[in-house]
């Protein structure tokens, strides 16, 4: 989507500046119950980009693509912003 500059999974340890790289969060979790997918995606974003805007192209990417790849309905999908780059 545009304003998307990286998954949180994607920084370098050295930009982080958390206490640890064990307390980060995965970038992307994908449960499946009854052929129902659920996920969450840590994004940094562009801080140009009008996140509701940029939220909302995401989730329609994120449901269209699992939908198409797998053929199993998406019950939610939760973008979490884990940060954002001027």
């Amino acid at each position: 989507a545009r304003g998307v500059k990286a998954l949180l999974g994607d920084i370098k340890h050295d930009q982080i500046t958390h206490s640890g790289s064990k307390s980060l969060l995965k970038a992307v979790r994908v449960d499946v119950d009854d052929n129902v997918v659920s996920v969450k995606v840590s994004l940094i974003v562009d801080g140009t980009v009008p996140i509701p805007e940029l939220s909302q192209e995401a989730n329609e990417r994120i449901v269209n693509a699992i939908e198409s790849m797998t053929g199993m309905q998406v019950g939610d999908v939760k973008i979490l912003i884990a940060g954002v780059v001027i």
